[in-house]
This record gives C-alpha cells, structure tokens and sequence, in this order.
C-alpha cells in the first residue's frame, strides 16, 4: 500500500484546499436551496403540476450551457478572476429569483434560476483547481479534500431555506432566495485569498484533437461514472421534496431528508481519495453502483415510511460522492497540461447536460409514475457505467 504523504505546511496547496474547500461548501449551498425549495415555489406558481420542478431543471440546463464557456473564461482570466465572475453572476440571480417570488412571476423566477445555475457552472471547477498547484500523486486526495467542503452545505442551504421561508411575510420564499447573496459574499472572500500560479491553467489551444481524447478508455469511464452518476442522483433528488410533501409531510421533513442526503454526498470525500490512492478508481466506482443498487431497493421498498426517503437519499449520495470523485480523478490523467481546459469544459458540459435532462424530466415522471418506479428507472443507466468501467478493470493506470 501507498503511504499517505502529507502535504508541507508552506505548500500553496494545503492553503488552497482549505479556501476551495470552504468557498464550495458556500457555492454548492445554492444547489441544495434551490433542490429543497424551487419545484414547491414552482408548483404554487403554476397550475400544471408536470413544470413545477422546471426551475430545477433551468438550474441545471444553464449550469451545462456555461460549463464550457466557464472553462475557457477561467483559460483567459485564470482560475481566480472566472471564479469572481461566477460569484457575481450568482449575486445576480440571487436578486431576480427573490425578486421573482415577490411579483409571483414564474418566468422572472425562472429567469434568476438561469443565473444562479450558470454560476453553480463554476463552482465544480474549485474540485479541479485544488489540483493546479498539487503533486500528480496528491492529485485524487486534493480534489476529494475540496469536495468534503460540501458537507457544510448540507447545512447552509437547507437551513437558508427554511429561516428565509417567511423572513418577508408578504412574500413566503422570496427571503430563501434573497439570502443567497450571504454565501455568495462570503465565497468571493475564499477566492480572494487563493494562491494559485497565473499560468496554472494553459492559455493555449495545442493538444491533440478532442476526438482522440474522448476515445480513451480513461476519459470514457470518467465522463460515464460522472454523468451518470450525477444525472441519476439529479433525477430522484429533484423530486424527492415533492413525494416527501405528497406523503403528508411538512417542508421542514422535505429539506431535512435532502439535509442528509447532501451530508451522505460530501462525508465519504474526507476518506475517497485516500481510498482511490489505494486501490484505485475502478472499486471506487464499483463501490458506487452498489450504492446506487441499494438505493433503488429501499426506495421501491415503499414510501410508508419517512425513513425510507432518509435512508434512500443518504445510500444516493454516497453513491454519487464515489462515481463523481472517482471520475474526477480518472479526468485528471486522461489529458495534457495544454489541453486541460477544453477537456475539463468538455467533461463538465457533458456532466451538466446529463442532470439538466434528468431535472427535466424528474417532475414529470413523478407525477406519472410515483416515487417508487422512479427509482427503478435508474438500473438501465447504471449498466452504462459498468460496461464503461469494464475495460479498466485489468489494469491501474490508464
């Protein structure tokens, strides 16, 4: 086995870590606030219960739209100036989504929901930069540090959301969204302190042409466990606060049950990368469709019981904190330093574009079919995952 090396106290990466870690536990509380609350402002806007989670799903569609122009925004401006432009960005969508929920206007609603998604675009980008300044070895372990940053998350967004419920008494969520300028501000302060290399991200464009890359058995299972992944933990997410309410349960319940789930998404990362350095991301993944598995299990189970959303959500995140990590880390050693940034836009994008049609569809396929065959419909996909993963698993390094 690999010892675990510590990372020197002078080393820009230990401080680095910490702030990025810190800044998307920030970034990702927007996530969790719009997951919990959106599809219920939504579903009291409009009269047809099949669009209420369309708020979710704008989050999402424009969270894969920027992903690309994000990567090579931060190409152009580095790493700290494109995050500083997301931050501000989301300030943006912050105000026009309160401001939605104050006029009851479902398309300005949604309108704040586009920016705050095409902010959120950045925010998984903090994962990768904690490995600009980081040894190849530390590599998996810089990213899984970050990622553990989620995990206040799970805190900050379900907790924004249920004290801003009826901080304007007038105007019930209109406080929910407006108080994602606090994290928002404090965010800017995280990456404000980062020391990260100006040339940390390659401003050219040589590399081998994006075709060969995407063949590589590497970035094939990379994208897979990640899109799938997140697509999938997207599709029973979403609805998860609506089936939750439909089984008489109050919004509190609701943003409880996705509180955990978001601490069963970020815990595992204090320990995935030590884990990949060790056995490598082939079990990781693995270990993720078990998770995965499970989930579909006890959600069919039945919805009598609270504790089966509970439990359900927490096994889906840790799932998803494996898949996710693990094709993150797989990313890393599938590029050039000079193609960096059109693979990590192009993975993301790919990434995005998988939960934004799963959020699409989430709310749809609730209302059609239950919460229960919902989470059977996940078993198919996951076969995509195995068959992609299937060629690595002979060999360490790809």
């Amino acid at each position: 086995m690999t010892a675990v090396t510590p990372i020197p106290a002078a080393d820009p990466t230990a401080r680095n870590i910490v702030f990025l870690s810190l800044a998307l536990a920030l970034g990702m509380s927007s996530g969790s606030l719009v997951v919990a609350s959106a599809g219920i402002v939504g579903h009291g806007m409009i009269a047809d219960d099949h669009w209420a989670t369309l708020p979710v799903a704008c989050y999402y569609l424009a969270g894969m739209l920027t992903a690309l122009p994000a990567s090579l925004a931060m190409r152009r401006l580095g790493r700290k100036g494109g995050f500083m432009m997301g931050l501000a960005v989301g300030a943006v969508g912050a105000l026009v989504s309160g401001g939605g929920v104050v006029w009851q206007s479902f398309p300005v609603f949604c309108g704040g929901i586009l920016l705050l998604g095409s902010a959120n675009a950045f925010v998984p980008y903090y994962r990768l930069a904690a490995t600009d300044t980081a040894a190849p070895a530390f590599r998996s372990t810089a990213i899984s540090l970050v990622m553990a940053g989620g995990v206040l998350s799970a805190f900050i967004g379900p907790t924004l959301a249920r004290l801003g419920k009826d901080a304007l008494e007038l105007h019930p969520f209109a406080g929910t969204f407006l108080s994602l300028l606090l994290p928002q501000a404090l965010a800017l302060l995280m990456i404000m302190a980062l020391r990260i290399p100006p040339g940390a991200v390659q401003r050219t464009t040589a590399g081998r042409p994006l075709w060969q890359i995407v063949r590589q058995p590497s970035f094939l299972a990379a994208v897979s466990a990640s899109g799938v992944g997140y697509g999938l933990m997207s599709l029973l997410m979403v609805s998860t606060p609506l089936a939750v309410m439909g089984c008489g349960y109050s919004f509190a319940d609701a943003t409880m049950v996705i509180q955990w789930h978001i601490v069963g998404m970020y815990i595992p990362a204090f320990f995935t990368g030590q884990v990949i350095r060790r056995i490598g991301e082939v079990p990781v993944i693995l270990t993720g469709l078990l998770c995965y598995g499970l989930t579909v299990a006890i959600g069919g189970a039945g919805t009598e019981l609270y504790g089966n959303f509970t439990v359900a959500l927490v096994l889906l995140g840790i799932g998803w904190n494996f898949l996710y990590v693990a094709g993150s880390s797989l990313l890393t050693r599938s590029y050039r330093p000079e193609e960096k940034a059109r693979v990590e836009g192009l993975h993301d994008m790919i990434v995005f574009s998988a939960v934004a049609l799963a959020a699409a569809v989430s709310g749809s396929l609730y209302f059609s079919v239950g919460w229960q065959t919902l989470t059977l419909l996940m078993l198919p996909p996951l076969v995509i995952v195995l068959a992609t993963t299937a060629p690595l698993m002979r060999r360490r390094v790809v």
